[in-house]
């Protein structure tokens, strides 16, 4: 268990450097550096105690032996003086062993008993202290007084942002925000105890009964056309061409390249990327990178279409900005849209259900030829956080593919539970209330680690420019914290490399890169 940083070696093996200083300064970890779960603890245990009882059972038969033997040595003092005193050999050999058996039992359930309560502490931690408690609805169909609650708690976020210097709540006040108004609604809806049990459970109930309607009322499917199409600037030639060059490195390369998937920044709509990394020994692993939302639901700075390039899905209108290169754009519909990284898509990821990005991305890997043997690292900015942990968590994906580890970046994906055998790495800003939206902390548990960074203390004067969700939600801001986790000391981190050392590109390592496009049926 671990928060904070603590000394060690950087990523190259060097003392540990101004950047990992840096690191060590401004990154929060929560993780366990040991994959110690208290329940196999416990089982382990109890396996203990059972070999205790078999050697005791012999400890009970040599018992009886040496009596007998002591009882008629009379009749061969020759043969059973020496027989006597073996047996008293292996009786106190026994004993010893018993002894340390019980005692290894023991300490293994002390163990288990310290992990749990050392995970409810940082889990606490976690929640930087906000804990939201529901109110008693009336015996009304809407509770006007509990209606108001939600409005106090908005006007609070707001005030406590301000007072940070920025315009929009952090991540933990917006999502109590949420919780209260969900609340609100459920508990006035007589529909609050599914799910009472759990942190945030009002806003999974509320999204539990929005997401089915929405699907239903909007026709929102999840049947999706995946076709190969050309990398970012190429011009096509006919067969879509394939792009190679050195291996994305680090947690810095794979954030990054998150860029290339944003039409604002000049990428595809709708658009993922995989890429074969082959290392110098032939080693063949493989990157799976997938963006968020596309579609907004208010107008956004974007870059204007290509000249020559395809049309975009739902073209919607455009306005050109006085800013070169620039327009102001909205989709024609932002909840339902022929490009999948819609809201619509938000809507059902969220609450668990099958989503269109989802089958997207299973089929681009399934035209890519990834074989069930080699090793994928899947990474999820936003919407692609909970669609590459919903994969990853998917039984059937994992017997179709070797997920070996997942990196998400600013997603709410608290709710979503940790993959068995995955190594995750949750990558959240305080000042992106995104990756608050679920109000639930991520577990803390073995092979989950998250790193959280507040922006707005940290000395870079790029994250001091940085003043709403907006930023902080954005790939720049989460390129220079993943600098800092590739440079980060911290032991759960260490452990995170360690468990992903097989699909991270490093020096030596060639990838060809493909791209595929989503269009919803």
């Amino acid at each position: 268990m671990t928060v904070g940083n603590g000394g060690g070696m950087v990523p190259d093996c060097a003392p540990s450097s101004a950047a990992g200083n840096a690191a060590a300064a401004q990154l929060v970890v929560y993780g366990t550096p040991l994959a110690a779960d208290p329940a196999e603890l416990r089982d382990l245990a109890a396996a203990v105690d059972g070999g205790s009882e078999q050697v005791g059972r012999g400890r009970g038969l040599l018992q009886r032996a040496l009596a007998i033997l002591q009882e008629t040595a009379t009749l061969d003092a020759g043969s059973a003086g020496p027989a006597i005193a073996r047996c008293w050999e292996a009786l106190l050999s026994i004993g010893g062993v018993s002894e340390e058996a019980d005692g290894i039992a023991a300490a293994l359930r002390t163990a288990a008993a310290d992990y749990e309560r050392a995970e409810a502490q940082a889990q606490s931690g976690f929640t930087r202290g906000l804990t939201v408690t529901q109110p008693s609805a009336l015996a009304l169909p809407w509770d006007p007084i509990g209606m108001m609650r939600p409005l106090t708690m908005l006007g609070a976020a707001f005030a406590g942002a301000f007072a940070r210097g920025q315009w929009t709540p952090t991540d933990a006040q917006f999502g109590a925000y949420l919780e209260s108004w969900a609340g609100t609604v459920t508990s006035s809806l007589g529909v609050y105890t599914m799910g009472e049990d759990r942190p945030g459970s009002s806003i999974q109930t509320l999204a539990g009964l929005l997401a089915p309607l929405a699907t239903v009322g909007m026709g929102i499917g999840h049947a999706v056309r995946v076709r190969q199409i050309d990398p970012p600037g190429i011009v096509p030639t006919g067969a879509p061409a394939t792009a190679a060059g050195p291996a994305l490195n680090g947690v810095t390369g794979v954030v990054g390249s998150l860029y290339g998937l944003y039409p604002r920044y000049g990428g595809p709509e709708g658009g993922i990327r995989v890429d074969r990394v082959v290392g110098p020994d032939g080693a063949v692993s493989w990157q799976v990178i997938v963006p968020g939302t596309q579609t907004e639901l208010v107008p956004e700075l974007a870059l204007p279409q290509l000249a020559g390039g395809p049309p975009p899905a739902d073209p919607g209108w455009a306005v050109p900005m006085p800013y070169p290169g620039t327009v102001l754009r909205q989709p024609a519909n932002a909840i339902n849209n022929e490009n999948p990284f819609d809201w619509g898509t938000n809507i059902q990821a969220f609450a668990g259900m099958d989503t269109a990005v989802e089958d997207g991305v299973i089929q681009a890997m399934e035209q890519a030829g990834i074989p069930p043997d080699e090793p994928v690292l899947l990474v999820g900015h936003s919407q692609g956080a909970m669609t590459t942990m919903r994969l990853a968590e998917a039984p059937a994906f994992t017997e179709r593919f070797e997920v070996r580890s997942v990196i998400t970046v600013g997603g709410p994906v608290g709710h979503i539970q940790t993959p068995d055998g995955v190594a995750v790495l949750n990558i959240e800003h305080v000042d992106d209330l995104t990756s608050g939206l679920e109000n639930t902390a991520n577990p803390v548990e073995p092979g989950r680690t998250t790193v959280i960074r507040d922006l707005a203390v940290s000395p870079d004067p790029m994250d001091q420019g940085v003043t709403s969700v907006a930023q902080a939600h954005d790939i720049p801001a989460y390129v220079r914290t993943a600098q800092m986790i590739d440079a980060s000391t911290d032991p759960a981190v260490r452990a995170w490399f360690a468990a992903s050392q097989d699909v991270l590109g490093g020096a030596g390592d060639a990838a060809s890169s493909r791209y595929y496009q989503f269009e919803r049926e």
